[in-house]
C-alpha cells in the first residue's frame, strides 16, 4: 500500500493508499506530494484512504494499525473538498505514535491478527473466521514461507471438528518471535542450505585444515583464496539480517541471547577472514591457523540457526496433529 506523507507545522501527516491508482490520482491534482514519504510509527497522525471498507481492510492482518480509532478513514468514491477537509481534521488528531508501537512490524501484527481471529472465533462468525485464515496464511507465507502454512491448515481442521482449537491458537503465537528472528536471519541459514554455497565454504575450510598442518603450500592457499572470497558476499547476508534482527528488537525489545550470540560470534569470524585475505600470500602458519579456527566457527554458527530452526519446525508440527500426518 503506497504511502505519502506532508508536515503541517510541528506536526507529521502520513497518507496511506489502498491502490497505487488512486496515489497517482491525487499526486495530479497536486494534493499530496510525490516524494515524500513516512512510517506511521512516526507520524503524529494518519490518514487512509481507499476504495475498500475500514471492516474488509481490517481482515488483514497488514491493516493492523486502523484498529487505532484516531486513524482517519476515508472511503472512496468522495468530493475532493471533503478529502481536504479530512486532512484537515487529520491535523489537528491526538499524536498516535505510541499507539502504533506494537504495529508496526509484521510480528506485532501477527499478533494482532491472530488475537482478532481469536475474538472472531469466540463470538461464533465462521464466515469471517475462514477470511481471517485465509489472510493469515498469505500475510505468513510473504513474511515467513514454510513456517505457518501447515500449522494454518490443521488450525482450519480443528475448528471444523471443534477439536484442541486452543491448542492450534496457541501454536500460532509460542513461538513467533522466534520464527520473526530466525526468518530474518535466512540469509545467513542459506549459506548451509544451498548446495553451491556449501561447497564454496567446505573447500576453504579443508584447505585451510590442511595448509595449517603444512600439508599443501601456501601458495596454492593463496590462490584458492584470491580465487573465490565468498566472505564478502557472506558480509552482506550478515548485514542484511543484522539489519533485520535489530528492527525486530527495537520493535519487540531483547531478543534471545543465543541469536544475538550468534550474530556477534559471525561478525568477529568474519573479520577474522578478512584480515586473513589482506595477509596473503604471506600470512604465517599462526595466522592460517586462525583464519580455519575462524572459518570453522562459522560454519558451526551458522549450523546452530539452522539446529533453532528445525526445533522450531518440529514444534509447530507436533503441537496439533489434528490431521493425518
Amino acid at each position: 500500500m503506497p504511502r505519502d506523507g506532508a508536515k503541517r507545522g510541528r506536526e507529521v501527516l502520513s497518507i496511506f493508499f489502498e491502490h497505487d491508482s488512486i496515489t497517482r490520482a491525487l499526486q495530479r491534482t497536486g494534493e499530496i506530494a510525490s516524494s515524500v514519504t513516512n512510517d506511521p510509527v512516526e507520524s503524529t497522525a494518519s490518514v487512509f484512504v481507499a476504495w475498500s471498507s475500514r471492516d474488509a481492510l481490517l481482515l488483514r492482518p497488514e491493516c493492523a494499525w486502523l484498529s487505532i480509532q484516531d486513524v482517519i478513514f476515508v472511503r472512496l468514491p468522495t468530493e475532493l473538498d471533503d478529502l481536504r477537509r479530512r486532512l484537515r481534521l487529520t491535523s489537528r488528531a491526538r499524536d498516535q505514535r505510541t499507539k502504533f508501537e506494537g504495529l508496526k512490524t509484521p510480528l506485532g501484527q501477527w499478533r494482532w491478527a491472530v488475537g482478532e481471529l481469536r475474538r472472531t472465533l469466540e463470538v461464533g462468525n465462521f464466515d469471517e473466521v475462514y477470511l481471517r485464515l485465509d489472510n493469515l496464511r498469505r500475510f505468513s507465507t510473504k513474511h515467513w514461507p514454510g513456517w505457518y502454512e501447515e500449522t494454518l491448515a490443521d488450525l482450519r481442521g480443528a475448528i471444523e471438528s471443534r477439536h484442541r482449537v486452543e491448542d492450534a491458537m496457541n501454536a500460532l503465537i509460542a513461538r513467533a518471535g522466534d520464527i520473526a528472528t530466525l526468518e530474518a536471519c535466512s540469509p545467513i541459514i542459506s549459506w548451509m542450505e544451498q548446495q553451491e554455497k556449501v561447497r564454496r565454504i567446505t573447500f576453504l575450510l579443508d584447505a585451510l585444515c590442511y595448509a595449517s598442518q603444512e600439508l599443501v603450500p601456501t601458495k596454492n592457499l593463496a590462490e584458492w583464496v584470491a580465487n573465490d572470497p565468498w566472505w564478502r558476499e557472506f558480509e552482506t547476508s550478515l548485514s542484511n539480517a543484522e539489519e533485520s534482527v535489530a528492527e525486530i528488537q527495537l520493535a519487540e525489545g531483547p531478543l534471545p541471547r543465543n541469536v544475538i550470540d550468534v550474530l556477534t560470534g559471525l561478525r568477529g569470524a568474519l573479520v577474522e577472514m578478512k584480515y586473513f585475505e589482506k595477509l596473503m600470500p604471506n600470512a604465517s602458519l599462526t595466522k592460517i591457523r586462525h583464519a580455519y579456527a575462524a572459518a570453522d566457527t562459522l560454519v558451526r554458527l551458522i549450523c546452530d540457526l539452522m539446529s533453532a530452526k528445525s526445533r522450531i519446525l518440529i514444534f509447530l508440527r507436533n503441537s496439533i496433529g489434528v490431521r493425518e500426518r
